[in-house]
């Protein structure tokens, strides 16, 4: 016996590839798409936000991705604050305008980050895949009146 070496162990062919699974339909949980997202509309930029506040979106996102669909827009946590977007009641009451009208017709949803100190997440589902399109950390959508 030769000490200090170590024998390769053998692949075996199906051991090196990604084995895809279907997801239960019934099960599935949201995610998240930030390919719309809007960094440059006047009330809703972020670049000027903290680490922490990222953080906070980071989490809110998380802890979210484990509702399905449906747990989502039937959620009326109060923490959570989930409700669909009423244009006319915003100060944005064309809505999302950035977007051809396929997009403009969809509802949008809004969530909160935390119970009331970083503000709000707007955008609109495609499936299970929440949107994000404006970051609001300052409540601008629904400014107090």
């Amino acid at each position: 016996m030769v000490k200090g070496k170590i024998k390769a162990g053998k692949l075996l062919a199906a051991e090196n590839k990604i084995v895809a699974r279907t997801p239960s339909s019934t099960a599935t949980t949201l995610s998240f798409s930030f390919q719309y997202i809007d960094p440059a509309h006047a009330k809703f930029r972020f670049s000027g936000q903290t680490a922490v506040y990222f953080c906070k979106v980071l989490k809110r996102l998380k802890d979210i991705s484990s509702l399905t669909l449906l747990e989502f827009t039937t959620n009326r946590n109060a923490s959570l604050k989930s409700h669909c977007i009423v244009w006319d009641t915003t100060s944005e009451p064309e809505g999302f305008t950035h977007f051809n009208e396929q997009f403009q017709s969809v509802t949008p949803y809004q969530f909160a980050i935390t119970r009331n100190e970083h503000g709000r997440i707007h955008g609109f589902f495609i499936g299970n895949v929440f949107h994000v399109v404006w970051l609001d950390p300052d409540h601008q959508l629904y400014p107090v009146q």
